[in-house]
């Protein structure tokens, strides 16, 4: 037989080598990428459980709201679903089969099986972390009218927060109706004042209660209304050089009594936060004038242009004395 001649297996071994040796290089190179491509795994925690029930029914209590979930696949679908849990698309979705509620609550024990697990493209569910169930307690659903609170942060930067409202004041919001009647108030999301330069209005989201047991709220926002009136502050600026003006032609000298005087700012936060004492000018006019007489001039304040603050000198008069110019 050709298998008790050693000849013959040695011809069968060493016949196209060059070709059997590429053969089984290209053997362990596909090995290699059929394990890259299927055979990465990712246990992922904390994905939210939803429960989903027919009309009429909804959740009163459910035992846990997350899972654990063991998914298998390239490291690229690893990669995208670890950035879909990044963005809250994975969840486990499971389906109660109580149709209607009569009277008190219902219990019932949901799996959750790797077909409820959604969001999770490209990779495979290779298990679902024990336990796979979820025992959830049902309630019939009722609708109730609750009062919305406008929620604030911050403090604004000119003038002061009179009056907050909301329009609609109330909300339609659906739950369990062992529940419902003790929920009274609704919050908004917070809304930013630091950054109001005056009254302004906002479309802000209603920030449903992290209860299981509300099942929507209708609208989902409203428009939030902050009055703010602008309210002024003072500022004092000490030791202001008061300057003389006087003709060109005029060879003479000015002595002044005060020759520096405080300005009193007057003015929102940010404005007067803006202006620095070099900014501020204080003039008497000598230009009409005589020479050895003693005055007593107003002074004139000046600003920069366009800036909305009140200036008021103190004192409002100094005296001035021409003297000729030696």
């Amino acid at each position: 037989m050709p298998f008790d001649n050693p000849a013959w297996l040695n011809r069968l071994l060493l016949k196209d080598k060059r070709l059997k040796v590429l053969s089984i290089l290209l053997a362990v190179v596909t090995w290699y990428s059929i394990r890259d491509i299927t055979g990465v795994t990712k246990t992922i925690h904390d994905i939210p459980i939803v429960v989903r029930s027919h009309e009429g029914v909804t959740v009163l209590t459910q035992e846990r709201d997350t899972v654990s979930v063991t998914f298998q696949g390239s490291q690229s679908d690893i990669s995208q679903l670890e950035d879909a849990q990044g963005r809250g698309q994975i969840q486990a979705v499971i389906y109660s089969k109580i149709k209607r509620i009569q009277s008190g609550v219902e219990q019932e024990i949901i799996p959750i099986l790797p077909r409820s697990i959604e969001g999770a493209k490209g990779a495979r569910v290779l298990k679902v972390g024990r336990p796979a169930s979820v025992s959830v307690t049902f309630d019939r659903e009722n609708e109730k009218q609750v009062v919305v609170r406008p929620k604030c942060k911050g403090i604004p930067e000119v003038g002061r927060v009179v009056s907050v409202f909301c329009s609609p004041v109330s909300v339609r919001v659906r739950g369990a109706a062992h529940k419902l009647g003790e929920l009274e108030v609704v919050n908004t999301e917070p809304v930013e004042l630091s950054d109001a330069e005056g009254s302004f209005s906002k479309m802000t989201h209603i920030v449903s209660p992290a209860v299981p047991w509300i099942s929507a709220i209708e609208p989902h926002e409203v428009l939030v209304s902050v009055t703010v009136e602008r309210t002024a502050v003072s500022k004092v600026v000490a030791d202001i050089p008061v300057t003389a003006m006087v003709r060109p032609a005029q060879a003479v000298v000015v002595e002044l009594l005060p020759s520096k005087i405080n300005v009193v700012l007057r003015g929102n936060n940010a404005a007067l936060e803006k202006i620095t004492k070099s900014d501020i000018k204080v003039i008497v006019d000598c230009c009409e004038l005589e020479v050895a007489a003693k005055y007593d001039l107003p002074v004139s304040i000046s600003l920069p242009h366009g800036v909305d603050i009140s200036a008021v000198a103190d004192p409002a008069h100094v005296q001035a004395v021409l003297k000729p110019l030696r």
